[in-house]
């Protein structure tokens, strides 16, 4: 595959641009142009990934819309193949949209909206949009749509630059070695 697929620019979903049509598919495949990382690491690990089920673009589109959300591309496709995961046994990256019948591994609380309402409540700023919670918590900074991590307070400890950039530098770094994985690579 050519590098630059590997390197292709970050971009914004914005939903109220016209959408590449969906395929459709309920088929779990993570693309190496959009997070090679995560999906090495699903190939070589299933086990560590329970995907919460794909959800077509539509379906995210019109909820992004609806909350009045802009959000990194790269992230709508995470949830356009997958949903959602739990992952590493304690982590979790949220669901966008509820889910209607019961799937495995996904438990009350486990999407953006309930996540985010208990998470404000708790006194995270509204600037923010949490997407992952388990060891610490990331959110998207609404202001520029960049993925930070927050703490305790809660304040922000460190910023990425895209998903696959959040990922190989928090969750992945702490759990490599103890989930056998090639620590920073995605090879």
């Amino acid at each position: 595959m050519p590098a630059e697929l590997y390197n292709a620019p970050r971009t914004f979903f914005n939903p109220n641009h016209q959408s590449d049509a969906d395929s459709g598919s309920s088929e779990i495949r993570l693309t190496r142009r959009i997070m090679p990382v995560i999906r090495t690491d699903a190939e070589r690990r299933p086990d560590l990934f329970f995907w919460f089920g794909a959800i077509e673009r539509i379906h995210i589109e019109l909820w992004l819309s609806s909350a009045h959300l802009e959000v990194p591309g790269d992230l709508v496709d995470f949830w356009t193949q997958t949903g959602g995961s739990d992952f590493f046994e304690s982590e979790t990256i949220f669901r966008p949209t509820s889910i209607t019948t019961p799937v495995p591994y996904f438990v009350s609380g486990d999407d953006i909206d309930a996540a985010n309402h208990q998470r404000i409540r708790n006194g995270m700023s509204k600037s923010y949009l949490a997407f992952h919670d388990g060891t610490f918590l990331s959110a998207i900074r609404l202001a520029d749509k960049k993925f930070v991590t927050l703490g305790e307070e809660p304040e922000e400890t460190a910023e990425f630059s895209d998903f696959d950039d959040w990922y190989l530098r928090t969750v992945r770094e702490l759990f490599a070695t103890e989930y056998g994985l090639a620590p920073g690579s995605d090879d």
